[in-house]
């Protein structure tokens, strides 16, 4: 039977009850996870929601009357796949085809078509069509460009290079839906030992790579899940508390299913916060040197957090997901802008920053000078992509400068 991907079908893969909300808690950010305790709470009265802190509704009805907050957005998905694509250096009829792949993905981070049917509209050579895709299914997040559910997860399994494990996934993931570990080891002949090693590890695959990366347009005041304060040369980085809700069993009469349902609230919640605070200390920490010092970020991946914590990709994924750091005296920032595909962009960003900075106002540097300078400190880098991180840095050209100082 085909198995047909839909995202809830995906989630269903044998995850405990309990698990899924874990995961679902975990990737929330503090205020949609305030939503959803007061979500819960109208369902059942049993429970109670106490802040250690100033009480969030209030704080958050004093804060929207501040105008122009300065938060930073979360990468853009296309934005991220483009800046990889960016630094590979292979030949410019594949970057035509991964460009391609980039504009045609769906909201999970899967192609819109069959790879067929992509074929047949763009052309081309098939052997550069396919050699490709496999770069571009390299890329992070993992999973990215699948075709189906069952691509994307064996994307992210490849490197245990298992061939029991490819079995499973290709041919067995509906029996994982039922737990039916019997009939996949009576048509496979895996020990059930390692039957259930293999089941473990797919339930933390990432079915929906896409997850965590869009464009946050909302201008709501944002609740920060962490405070991260500058002492000499070290970081304090600590939990919002004061906006973290406990939660308490009240006294009404509960049924089970109640009772059951507050205590995994309760318990996912302590996960979250545990891991969070793993996250977030190792990633800060990591760019301390940029945060205190204003040096250029660190090359950083997902993969790089999740192999020195011990934990998963999707996990590190997750728990970066919609979280904000407000640091002391300073803006309202997204976790994931630490992570960092490639450190060169930023060596870059900061050298344009500097040499403008130093400039006569009277003679402002143009973009195809800037150029000629980055490549004298060992910054290879072409004039377009000049202009576009001056502008993300918000600087005006060369010529708008001049008229500008003039005007003054």
């Amino acid at each position: 039977m085909e198995f047909k991907l839909e995202v809830n079908q995906s989630l269903r893969l044998a995850l405990t009850t309990e698990m899924k909300l874990s995961l679902k808690i975990l990737e929330m950010g503090l205020e949609n996870l305030l939503k959803f305790l007061e979500e819960e709470k109208s369902k059942n009265n049993g429970i109670e929601i106490e802040y250690i802190g100033k009480n969030y509704r209030q704080e958050k009805k004093e804060m929207e009357i501040i105008e122009n907050i300065d938060i930073e957005v979360e990468k853009n998905l296309i934005d991220f796949l483009e800046e990889q694509l960016s630094y590979e250096k292979i030949e410019s009829d594949l970057k035509k085809y991964i460009n391609f792949f980039i504009n045609n993905l769906d909201e999970k981070g899967y192609l819109i078509e069959s790879k067929e049917s992509l074929y047949k509209r763009i052309g081309g050579k098939r052997k550069d069509f396919n050699k490709a895709l496999k770069i571009f299914q390299n890329f992070e997040p993992e999973g990215i460009g699948a075709e189906n559910l069952v691509e994307c997860l064996l994307i992210q399994s490849k490197k245990y290079n298992s061939n029991d494990l490819n079995v499973i996934i290709k041919n067995h993931l509906e029996d994982i839906a039922k737990n039916d570990i019997e009939k996949i080891f009576f048509e496979t002949k895996i020990p059930k030992g390692e039957i259930e090693i293999y089941i473990s590890y797919i339930k933390k695959l990432n079915p929906k790579p896409a997850r965590g990366y869009f464009i946050n347009n909302k201008n709501n005041y944002v609740v920060p899940d962490i405070f991260l304060k500058k002492k000499e040369n070290e970081l304090e980085i600590e939990i919002n508390r004061e906006n973290f809700p406990k939660i308490k069993i009240s006294k009404e009469k509960l049924s089970k299913k109640e009772y059951l349902r507050i205590i995994a609230i309760s318990k996912a919640i302590e996960k979250r916060e545990e891991t969070l605070s793993k996250v977030a200390n190792y990633i800060l920490n990591f760019q301390k040197e940029s945060i205190l010092k204003k040096y250029p970020l660190k090359t950083l991946k997902i993969k790089d957090v999740a192999y020195d914590l011990e934990i998963h990709e999707s996990t590190v994924s997750r728990a970066i997901k919609d979280k904000y750091i407000k640091v002391k005296g300073g803006k309202i920032e997204s976790l994931k802008n630490f992570i960092v595909f490639n450190s060169e962009r930023e060596r870059a960003k900061t050298l344009i920053y500097d040499i403008i900075d130093k400039e006569d106002r009277k003679k402002p540097i143009s973009d195809e000078k800037l150029t000629f300078y980055l490549k004298k400190n060992g910054v290879e880098i072409q004039r377009r992509t000049v202009t576009k991180y001056r502008e993300e840095l918000g600087i005006l050209s060369s010529r708008e400068r001049k008229r500008r100082d003039f005007n003054e």
